[in-house]
């Protein structure tokens, strides 16, 4: 928030002394249990929705450490989570369940950070690129902190409540035709500011600022309403959810999100689930456009009409995708990013300057896998992909093995999310190295680890 900002310029007696003790007891609470450090990290690896604000390109309070690197909060409490969460699992005698793919992503990223150093002679641009890849420590921290049915359950419930408060925001902003001038923007919002064009006229680009968030609640909700499980709760996410993506005019995200609900219902074995599951997301998508449509004099001033029309238009236009002009400039930013990716296949760039200018040079991160392939190579990618791969062939078997459970139709949805994730990689979406794409992947490594090990209840 701006005025937490000028509180803490102007009277920084007080306040740090405020600070301080709120950080000494928090410290002292996680010395106990972690879930209060879980829950936080849940929430800032949303950027705390923005309530922050914008400052100098950080979204969240950091403090600049040495060679220019900024430490935000959000590291803080990474760095200070993880020895706790080691010691926890050492008394438990516990090993979190993707252990062998976790390390090997691990040292993906430790050998392409010496890389980077070698090839700058520099420590700046490694330690700017390690940030959002020491995300993936959060896995750790997490299976830590969750060792019981119920704290897995205020996991889900702070993923849900986060996702769905960056819903409320996005609505309050389609209402008024622009962002929240008070919220940090959304990650790699520029285009959002601008709008986007639908059939000749320039449209509000409203953004989620969980997105990530967003897509693992939707995916979860769709597992547990095909095997029918708090039906009332899950239908409610879903119709939220999609009310979130409508209002986002993505288009990609439309195809991830189909293709994910393809693999959940190709995965289950049941017709009438299968059956009952399209009726119940029909019915709800018609509820959703009936809202939208009597809502229409609410957006009419800025999007100059109902926004279900509006996102019918942006849909049809994936018909012609191929004509549109961003599609058209990503397919030459693949080319010029593949020469580079020839030239260094095995091990890449590393965490360099040249890696960072290579993959970032349009401003976006709609070249997918590319990202990768530029800072770690095919080695480095392929630890990535087996991750995934890996967290997705769980789900799979553990929804196969599970008796009829919303434990069943979550590992359903996790199914469904990282075939969605894999597709969206593959072409368009770096999910796996760039901010905040991490953050996903920990969240659902998380899940599905303790579906497996918190509840197993074999098909009889």
């Amino acid at each position: 928030m701006p005025w937490l900002w000028l509180l803490l310029a102007d009277d920084r007696g007080v306040v740090s002394i405020l600070i301080a003790a709120g950080a000494l007891l928090f410290a002292l609470v996680s010395l106990r249990s972690l879930m209060a450090l879980a829950i936080v990290l849940v929430v800032l690896s949303a950027d705390a929705l923005g309530v922050f604000g914008d400052r100098g390109g950080d979204v969240l309070p950091y403090v600049q450490a040495f060679g220019g690197v900024r430490i935000t909060v959000r590291d803080a409490l990474l760095v200070f989570g993880l020895p706790l969460a080691l010691m926890h699992l050492a008394r438990r005698h516990e090993v979190p369940v993707f252990v062998q793919p976790y390390l090997l992503v691990l040292g993906t990223i430790a050998v392409g950070f010496v890389l980077g150093i070698l090839f700058d002679w520099d420590v700046k641009a490694p330690l700017n690129a390690l940030r959002p890849l020491f995300g993936y420590i959060l896995y750790v921290i997490l299976i830590a902190a969750i060792d019981s049915r119920g704290k897995l359950l205020w996991l889900l419930g702070s993923i849900f409540g986060v996702a769905m408060l960056a819903v409320g925001i996005q609505i309050v902003e389609a209402g008024r035709g622009s962002l929240l001038p008070f919220l940090a923007p959304p990650i790699a919002a520029g285009q959002a500011f601008a709008g986007v064009s639908v059939e000749g006229r320039q449209v509000p680009y409203i953004w989620n600022r969980a997105v990530w968030q967003l897509f693992l609640t939707l995916m979860l909700a769709l597992g547990s309403l095909l095997e029918w499980r708090g039906v009332r709760l899950h239908l409610s996410l879903t119709l939220l959810c999609g009310l979130g993506f409508g209002i986002m005019l993505t288009r990609s995200w439309y195809i991830f999100i189909g293709v994910g609900v393809l693999a959940i219902l190709l995965a289950s074995r049941d017709w009438s689930q299968r059956l009952r599951f399209l009726a119940a997301t029909t019915f709800g998508l018609v509820i959703l456009a009936l809202l939208a449509t009597v809502a229409s004099e609410l957006t009419s001033e800025h999007y100059g009409g109902s926004l279900v029309d509006v996102w019918l238009a942006r849909v049809a236009t994936l018909l012609s995708v191929w004509q549109d002009q961003s599609f058209v400039t990503r397919l030459a930013e693949l080319g010029r990013q593949w020469q580079a990716v020839l030239a260094a296949p095995v091990l890449g760039y590393g965490m360099s300057t040249e890696a960072q200018r290579l993959s970032l040079q349009v401003g976006n991160l709609d070249t997918g896998a590319v990202n990768t392939l530029l800072m770690f190579g095919f080695v480095g990618t392929a630890a990535f992909v087996a991750l995934v791969c890996c967290a997705a062939w769980s789900s799979f078997r553990l929804a196969r093995r599970l008796a009829p459970s919303w434990e069943r139709g979550y590992a359903l949805g996790l199914f469904g999310l990282w075939i969605g994730v894999l597709v969206g990689y593959a072409f368009n979406y770096d999910f796996l190295t760039y901010p905040h794409g991490p953050w996903l992947v920990v969240l659902g490594l998380t899940i599905g680890d303790r579906l497996e090990r918190l509840r197993y209840t074999p098909v009889d």
